[in-house]
């Protein structure tokens, strides 16, 4: 940093992350489902010798629950890239990655003539654009944007027809479900950063505070083993509904009862010694030394909490704007459904001023009560769905 060149480094190598994380995001999602050709619902018999159904709707949910279960598996190798920042420096860990997406893009080319690739459609997003546009001028009716309205109103032959409006309108309405995803981004947000401050608050023992985090994936995976093979078959024998939108319902309360519980830790580390309210902050910790006297492990249930949280809600977001968008836009809405994550974040920055000691409790409560605010909104606005 002495140097100078390290943060202007430093800022390229976050934007160019983001760009292809949204690109792979936006594209990966919709792809993976695209493997799955089957449109009507079979029956066969497995390998057991046992005949089952085989539906689509079902099986598109497990397909993403298999892929968020793998991301987390890959969510693991943080446990390395922590302990090799620590005991080698920055480099390592960078270099590991760097193999690792490296292995990732040869797995893909080899794999590639075996992959299904649906006929591209080109970009819709410039002609969606237009014809909300054009909705929006005809007093936020899409209707407005019909061919027939628009050569009758304006004297003018745009280049959609009906069809594409009536795609367009299903993609909006899908969307709608993403409207309470920007809260559940918040929370994450807090998880991931300022819980690493929080741990640094706490006595560590030797742990690196950045290292407890990694619990979160742990859990994910056997949750998500838990969920998928025992709780929905289980249900579905008992033929009990438990439609998408109960699910991230679910997966909302849950969350605002992980940070609900970090409130707590934080009042915790508020009220013990040696400096209480103003931890690493007073002469007692000689120095930010001495941290106060609560141990980190008292943070391992709020990553716990918040993996069966993400259980119920990152994979069943994915499936329902896939299963809900038109074949033409299955991309475009992935990527407003990922875009969700830069308006929580955005909307956290708002939330920075509260990041700082005694307010932390205050920021954690807060955080949770939206959460829970949230699910009780969507629950009621998507009860039909």
């Amino acid at each position: 940093m002495k140097t100078g060149v390290s943060t202007p480094g430093f800022v390229a190598g976050a934007v160019l992350i983001a760009i292809g994380l949204g690109g792979v995001q936006a594209s990966v999602q919709p792809f993976i489902a695209d493997q799955y050709t089957e449109t009507d619902m079979r029956i066969r018999t497995n390998k057991k010798g046992q005949k089952v159904v085989e539906d689509r709707e079902l099986t598109i949910q497990y397909i993403y629950n298999v892929y968020y279960w793998m991301v987390n598996v890959g969510s693991l190798g943080s446990i390395a890239t922590t302990l090799m920042e620590k005991y080698i420096g920055f480099w390592s860990a960078y270099l590991l990655d760097l193999c690792a997406v490296a292995l990732c893009v040869l797995v893909v080319q080899v794999a590639r003539p075996k992959f299904v690739h649906p006929p591209s459609q080109g970009s819709k997003l410039p002609l969606a654009a237009r014809c909300l546009w054009c909705a929006m001028r005809g007093g936020f009716n899409l209707d407005a944007a019909l061919p027939e309205r628009q050569l009758e109103v304006h004297g003018r032959v745009v280049l959609w027809d009906k069809e594409f409006i009536a795609e367009l309108r299903g993609a909006l309405s899908a969307f709608k479900i993403c409207i309470g995803w920007p809260i559940f981004w918040v929370c994450m947000g807090e998880a991931s950063q300022v819980s690493i401050s929080q741990a640094g608050q706490m006595e560590t023992h030797g742990i690196p505070n950045d290292l407890l985090k990694t619990s979160n994936a742990v859990a994910y995976v056997l949750f998500g083993i838990i969920v998928q093979k025992l709780l929905y078959p289980f249900l579905q024998k008992r033929k009990i509904a438990f439609s998408p939108v109960n699910r991230i319902t679910l997966g909302f309360s849950i969350m605002s009862i992980a940070m609900a519980y970090s409130a707590v830790v934080q009042h915790a580390i508020y009220q013990a010694g040696p400096c209480y309210s103003r931890p690493l902050a007073c002469d007692a910790s000689q120095g930010g030394k001495i941290p106060n006297h609560v141990h980190v492990l008292l943070q391992l249930p709020a990553f716990v909490i918040i993996a069966i949280a993400e259980v119920f809600c990152w994979p069943t977001g994915s499936e329902y704007t896939y299963s809900h968008a038109p074949k033409s836009m299955k991309s475009i809405l992935q990527a407003c459904y990922i875009g969700t994550a830069g308006l929580g974040y955005l909307l956290g920055m708002a939330l920075s001023p509260l990041v700082k000691d005694p307010l932390l409790v205050v920021l954690w409560s807060l955080v949770a009560g939206l959460m829970f605010l949230t699910a009780c909104a969507f629950r009621v606005a998507f009860r039909k769905y």
